[in-house]
């Protein structure tokens, strides 16, 4: 992948993640204790592999990004 196209897929990547996590703060005053520990624990999953399975492989394809990725 050129290194545009990887920039602007670690960003977005970075975007999705920051997402998530907005979605999980959004539930924590409006659902069960339960219920919340579960989405919690699904979207760490999701967040966990946006980061593992993209964000890594296109850092190790262009290491310059993970400097440039000041949220990461």
């Amino acid at each position: 992948m050129d290194i545009k196209a990887a920039e602007a897929s670690s960003l977005l990547t970075v975007r999705i993640n920051s997402n998530l996590g907005d979605s999980a703060a959004l539930l924590r005053d409006r659902r069960s204790v339960q219920t919340l520990d579960w989405f919690r624990r699904e979207v760490g999953k999701i967040m966990g592999a946006l980061y593992l399975d993209i964000q890594e492989i296109l850092w190790a394809e262009h290491p310059e990004l993970r400097s440039r990725c000041a949220l990461c």
